[in-house]
């Protein structure tokens, strides 16, 4: 009996404290979107299932804009399709902290010692962006508006 109030208990307050999350802050409604799915992998976004998670969620996070693809190897190699046209030098700030962001991401894993390559193509699918990370400098060895 003691242990059903116990997990009674439990449940209701892990309850509130969702509610609390979904509820409301200062009067205002929190719109706190509901977690996806359990990620399975879709192996058109990668050739591990670790990289088709990630590209996967990246190209979703794009929210139409793009599509990415990533190929894990000695190098890690980040393809991303735009699918609005776009001038590499309005986009070559946010193509940098992608990559940085995914050398972070890496550094916990077993690639963490892998260099990042990033190639970005516009709706024809010409290279409009090709930069390589040097993730042991932690500096890009280039970056190219193509």
């Amino acid at each position: 009996m003691k242990k059903a109030i116990c997990i009674l208990v439990f449940v209701l307050l892990a309850g509130s404290c969702v509610a609390m999350a979904q509820g409301t802050q200062d009067g205002k409604a929190l719109n706190i979107p509901p977690p996806p799915p359990k990620s399975k992998p879709d192996m058109q976004y990668g050739n591990t299932a670790r990289a088709a998670i990630i590209a996967e969620r990246l190209t979703e996070a794009a929210q139409g804009n793009a599509a990415v693809h990533i190929n894990e190897d000695c190098i890690i190699t980040v393809e991303v399709y735009l699918k609005q046209d776009a001038c590499p030098y309005d986009i070559a700030g946010t193509m940098a902290n992608l990559t940085y962001m995914l050398a972070d991401m890496y550094s916990l894993t077993d690639r963490a010692d892998c260099d990042i390559a990033l190639k970005v193509y516009d709706t024809s699918k010409n290279l409009i962006i090709d930069a390589k990370l040097n993730v042991a400098r932690n500096a890009f060895e280039y970056f190219k508006a193509v």
